[in-house]
């Protein structure tokens, strides 16, 4: 973070925060209507199709609606968790599913599929499985 420029800086810390009024949003049923400007700092930069198509991806993230599943899902997740989300061990997923069994497992997002953690996964995995 501290070699990025400031408006490196900016731009991400403008996103993490977007991305928290969010996840706050969703933790207590709130709408939070995102625009392309929330996204992309310049949106003058995009050509008028990707604006355009931007739009509609938006629009359909707002209004899909997965509906609810009847029985078990399992969720995988790391241990350390951003600060939204530590009011939920299920992540959201309790919304949506009957039951929900959290699995805890090494690592993190970006390290997950490499050693060593990817054998907490496959131990998960496996457990699963019998």
């Amino acid at each position: 973070f501290m070699g990025l420029s400031r408006q490196q800086m900016l731009t991400r810390l403008r996103r993490k925060v977007k991305r928290f009024w969010t996840n706050v949003a969703d933790i207590f049923g709130v709408d939070v209507d995102l625009n392309p400007e929330d996204i992309v700092d310049d949106t003058a930069e995009l050509q008028s199709y990707q604006l355009e198509l931007m739009k509609i991806h938006l629009h359909a993230l707002r209004e899909y609606d997965p509906g609810r599943l009847e029985s078990a899902v399992t969720l995988f997740r790391i241990r350390s968790q951003a600060l939204s989300r530590m009011t939920d061990s299920t992540m959201g997923w309790h919304k949506l599913a009957a039951e929900v069994d959290v699995r805890m497992i090494e690592g993190s997002h970006n390290n997950i599929l490499e050693q060593p953690h990817v054998q907490s996964l496959a131990k998960s995995l496996k457990d699963c499985l019998k």
